[in-house]
């Protein structure tokens, strides 16, 4: 079952720009972006908070392709208006960057760093980059927050509760984690 899951985010990650062509599904997609990337920044703050559940931890793997299908709605967005707007584009950008609301920044941004995320979510490239694989990974908060503020402001107020369930979730799961780590360390030099 989970490898026909996987396929399945796969085949619908690479199949996104011939749907994309059709303006009726395109908030379909961006529900389908959104809430692949709550799912994958929820996977594993619930895992470390329960890290002897088999049932959870099988989910981690599964991050990759849900950020990789988050992650190429909305680099085909950015490469279809890109099209369309021809050399506008860069401008327009720059332009969103300089004058644009706090929420329209940072909504550029996380538009912006889909593109690094999606490039480097296959292991070829992790190999190569080694140890630096990790920190451009962690454009992800960026791209999460960036894309839930940018969605606030155009008024889909209920990715708020996305993302302060994810908020919460993951700092319970850094105190807990951070509980844990003194307790084990306060252990070890008991011994």
């Amino acid at each position: 079952m989970d490898k026909f899951a996987k396929f399945g985010a796969l085949f619908l990650a690479s199949i996104v720009p011939v749907i994309w062509y059709f303006p009726q599904f395109r908030a379909v997609l961006w529900d389908v972006s959104w809430y692949a990337v709550t799912i994958l920044m929820l996977i594993r703050p619930i895992a470390q908070l329960a890290p002897k559940t088999w049932k959870l931890m099988r989910f981690l793997p599964w991050r990759k392709e849900l950020g990789i299908l988050s992650a190429s709605v909305v680099v085909t967005a950015t490469l279809y208006r890109s099209v369309e707007m021809g050399a506008a584009f860069l401008p327009s950008l720059i332009d969103s960057l300089r004058f644009g609301t706090m929420p329209v920044v940072v909504g550029t941004l996380a538009e912006l760093a889909a593109i690094p995320l999606l490039v480097t979510s296959n292991r070829l490239v992790q190999k190569r980059m080694k140890r630096w694989w990790k920190p451009v990974q962690r454009l992800s908060y960026l791209y999460f927050y960036g894309a839930g503020m940018l969605l606030v402001s155009y008024g889909k107020t209920d990715v708020y509760w996305s993302m302060i369930i994810v908020a919460s979730i993951s700092a319970i799961s850094a105190i807990v984690r951070t509980y844990r780590n003194r307790a084990a360390s306060a252990l070890n030099q008991s011994k």
